[in-house]
């Protein structure tokens, strides 16, 4: 799949308001009175952030305690070079393990250009190089020259609401023959929406939020890891502020969420989701 046809197919996948719909204009000749449709294209949606994935493993002299201290001056480092406008957290496999990572360090930025720019700051100070020096050994992260990110660019359904610990799942999608993203917008406007709408009545608040990722890189010729499909489309990402409440939502799905289920399903083939356990680093700052 090309680069190309994964902005197309967000750009139709996510939820519109009613001002973000195509609009039927009635114009109204002075000359002979007469309405003459005129159908207006509004503009797309845009993106609500960028997200960068890093594989992380343990070094030989890691410890919580030593991640979190470089995690301090690593924070501390990049705020006197003047990166800002981002948020940190960190999950990691729960329930399964990888070979490729032991947790995954995310990255949230407000927009590509952030990011580049940060990323560039960041290299050029020789940051990195000075962490490994005061926290040596601790963690291994991003791999031979930083092949091991995985960026997307970010279009939030619903945000949720974080504290410092959270549950998250991951599948990976593609579209199936046949099918367009409009189909699935369709699925996300009507059937999960009067889901979620149903859910909140029935048990208050929800931390609850979901995001899609659209793949910033080649996925047929990156590295992947355990569960990851040759090609996809999609990265679906659900999140729940408070973890308990994940068991909450699956059981509304059992209950009367079958028919939302299969309307997904025939729109799109995930993977089986993947869980992970996280928690907040640094909370996004903006």
């Amino acid at each position: 799949m090309t680069r190309l046809y994964w902005v197309v197919a967000i750009l139709f996948l996510t939820a519109c308001s009613p001002a973000e719909e195509v609009q039927e204009v009635v114009v109204t000749s002075e000359a002979a009175m007469e309405s003459v449709p005129v159908v207006v294209a509004e503009a797309p949606p845009e993106p609500t952030g960028y997200t960068d994935y890093i594989w992380c493993s343990k070094g030989e002299n890691y410890s919580l305690e030593a991640l979190n201290a470089r995690n301090k001056d690593w924070l501390a480092g990049a705020s006197e070079l003047g990166i800002e406008k981002w948020g940190v957290v960190e999950v990691t496999p729960s329930g399964w393990s990888s070979e490729n990572f032991d947790w995954l360090t995310v990255l949230f930025w407000s927009d590509k250009e952030a990011r580049d720019a940060a990323w560039q700051v960041y290299q050029d100070a020789g940051l990195e190089e000075q962490l490994e020096a005061a926290h040596p050994g601790v963690e291994i992260c991003g791999g031979e020259a930083w092949k091991n990110v995985y960026p997307t660019t970010a279009y939030q359904l619903r945000q949720p609401s974080v504290d410092e610990t959270f549950r998250v799942g991951y599948q990976f999608c593609s579209f199936r023959d046949g099918k367009l993203p409009a189909d699935l917008r369709a699925v996300i406007r009507g059937p999960y929406m009067a889901h979620l709408e149903r859910y909140d009545a029935e048990n208050g608040v929800s931390s609850y939020g979901a995001t899609v990722g659209v793949p910033d890189f080649e996925d047929e010729t990156i590295e992947r890891h355990e569960g990851v499909p040759a090609a996809f489309d999609i990265l679906w990402v659900n999140v729940w502020g408070n973890p308990d409440e994940e068991k909450l939502g699956a059981a509304a799905v059992e209950a009367y969420g079958q028919e939302l289920m299969a309307a997904f399903n025939t729109v799109t083939d995930c993977s089986e989701e993947q869980m992970y356990d996280g928690r907040v680093v640094l909370a996004r700052t903006w």
